[in-house]
């Protein structure tokens, strides 16, 4: 069972859907959702969400646009993105690269492809706990 605490940000429910899947059989249980970048804004500044797993086209306000106000804000600019994108969005690909997201994810989603990639965000979080010993 994961502690971690995942906002998943999706215009298309049955896209969440399939996200949080592949997070609940992971042990993941503390999943909430946004349709929005706007609503992820929201959730981001009232909990403290340990990781985003977001799309990029959405209505509103896009995960670029998202990616941008988080960039801004000293309270959340250090929180881990993994962006999903279709693959004809070369240059939102581009921009994604610039915002230094932790990874991202080709639509359609494979879900295996999504698990390797939640699972290296674990890995290099238990990397960074580890005390370094030659110090």
């Amino acid at each position: 069972m994961q502690d971690l605490l995942i906002l998943v940000v999706d215009d298309m429910r049955s896209m969440r859907a399939i996200v949080k899947g592949v997070l609940q059989g992971m042990g993941f249980e503390k999943l909430v959702e946004a349709s929005d970048g706007h609503e992820a804004l929201a959730v981001l500044r009232s909990k403290d969400v340990d990781l985003v797993i977001s799309d990029v086209e959405m209505p509103k306000m896009d995960g670029i646009e998202l990616l941008d106000e988080v960039d801004k804000d000293e309270d959340l600019k250090s929180v881990p993105f993994i962006m999903l994108t279709a693959m004809n969005q070369r240059s939102k690909v581009e921009e994604i690269i610039q915002h230094k997201v932790f990874d991202f994810v080709l639509k359609p989603i494979n879900p295996q492809i999504l698990e390797e990639r939640v699972q290296a965000f674990l890995d290099s979080r238990e990397q960074e706990e580890i005390p370094d010993l030659d110090a």
